[in-house]
Parts: C-alpha cells; structure tokens; sequence
C-alpha cells in the first residue's frame, strides 16, 4: 500500500514580537491548509497582527505570511499570492 504524502505544518500567530503556534496540521490536504488561512486572516486583522503558515519542522520556515489589513496571504519567498491549491 502506498504511503500517503503529508506536509506538517503549523499556523502561527505573532502579536508581539514571538511566533506562537494555534494549531498544527496537515498541509497536504488543501482543506485543512484553506480553513487555516482563513482562520489565520481573521485572528490577524482582529488582533492587528501577522500570521504565517511554517513548516513543522526545527526550522519553523514560513511558507506564507499574512499581514494585518493585507488583503491577501503571500508566498514567503517570492511575495506572489499564495494559492493554497498548489501547495498538495
């Protein structure tokens, strides 16, 4: 049987100068990865803050990034729209 390919990943928020983990999950299943950004938008602009979605890892690297009032999450490394459906 096949391994199905998971992506661990976590939604974090910064409000004060430190990341800190809301929720980790599965960055593989774009539904997951879509009600996360979702969630992350609406925590940042209540709270006038950032938030990004980071590798699970020891590195914690962004992937995307959210800022307050923004608009619209970015790609971490080229700024582009980041677009939820390419990232499985």
């Amino acid at each position: 049987m096949p391994t199905k390919k998971t992506n661990p990943v976590v939604l974090q928020l910064n409000t004060s100068g430190a990341w800190r983990n809301l929720v980790k999950f599965d960055g593989a299943k774009a539904r997951l990865l879509k009600k996360a950004m979702t969630a992350g938008k609406a925590l940042a602009d209540i709270s006038d803050a950032s938030a990004r979605i980071a590798k699970d890892d020891g590195h914690q690297t962004a992937l995307a990034h959210y800022a307050a009032g923004q608009g619209a999450w970015r790609d971490a490394r080229t700024q582009d729209m980041f677009d939820a459906s390419s990232q499985h």
